[in-house]
């Protein structure tokens, strides 16, 4: 009984020994061709996803790269507007002092009694 048992790991063991043992003429032909398509077949589908994944690699770069221009374009152009903006209220300052001290006393008090109203609460 012990020799049965070894046998049958034998079998266990060997793999290749098998399929030698089990397959015959052409059953073996055909199937070596089933197998020999079938890796064909995975190889393409392999190779088209490839392909499909580095054209989505492709676009993606292709987009963040219009996404890095638009955001520049746009720094820039806000830039340019908040200098334009600080330089007209230079001039706007400098062509009526009066109105810009009354303005800046206006605010100074106001932030005042709102800070003394607020710490009167506590």
């Amino acid at each position: 009984m012990q020799a049965k048992f070894r046998n049958g790991l034998d079998v266990l063991k060997k793999p290749s020994e098998n399929k030698k043992r089990f397959k015959t003429g052409p059953q073996e032909a055909q199937g070596d061709s089933m197998s020999q398509a079938l890796m064909e077949s995975a190889a393409e589908h392999i190779a088209e996803s490839a392909h499909q994944a580095s054209h989505a690699a492709s676009a993606i770069a292709d987009a963040i790269e219009d996404g890095v221009g638009v955001v520049r374009h746009a720094a820039k152009r806000g830039g340019d507007v908040a200098e334009e903006f600080l330089n007209e209220t230079t001039k706007r300052l400098q062509r009526h002092p009066a109105l810009t001290l009354a303005a800046t006393f206006a605010i100074g008090v106001s932030a005042g009694t709102m800070i003394g109203w607020i710490m009167r609460r506590r």
